[in-house]
């Protein structure tokens, strides 16, 4: 039985759940990474700090029913190859995070303009109505009085 327990890399806290469970955000692998037999699976995990990938490597077999399987489980021979999956898997993986903080930056730029233009919007209500009360008339009557046309022959 595995005891080995899975840790959040934001916080550095343990998840209390072992590796094998899935902890997976919605279930679905952010991107497969495959050379041959060989596959790296990238995940997208949500925590205190914001999004994070993990990933885990596998070797696909099938067992003596023909029925695909995965395993945690390497050969010598396969070492270079799980060495060089990680390191796409790595490249992959900042790509991702470039990707998710451009999305975030464009986000709070799109933000941050609606929240100007609310403010820009109360300030030229506010102008307005300042406007209306300085062309109010004193007596009381809130209708424009505009002059009587002369008829002068």
């Amino acid at each position: 039985m595995d005891n080995t327990q899975n840790t959040n890399p934001n916080t550095g806290q343990n998840t209390g759940q072992s590796p094998n469970q899935n902890t997976k955000s919605n279930n679905r692998p952010e991107m497969v990474i495959r050379d041959g037999s060989l596959k790296a699976t990238v995940w997208r995990n949500e925590g205190d700090k914001g999004p994070y990938f993990t990933t885990s490597m596998a070797k696909t077999y099938s067992d003596e029913r023909g029925n695909p399987k995965d395993t945690q489980n390497f050969s010598q021979s396969d070492l270079l190859r799980v060495a060089e999956l990680g390191r796409e898997t790595y490249g992959v993986i900042n790509q991702l995070k470039r990707q998710l903080a451009l999305e975030q930056s464009q986000s709070q730029t799109q933000q941050l303009g609606q929240q100007q233009d609310q403010q820009s919007d109360q300030l030229h209500m506010h102008d307005r109505e300042a406007f209306r009360q300085t062309r109010r008339p004193s007596n009381g009557d809130d209708s424009l009085q505009t002059p009587a046309p002369s008829h002068q022959r």
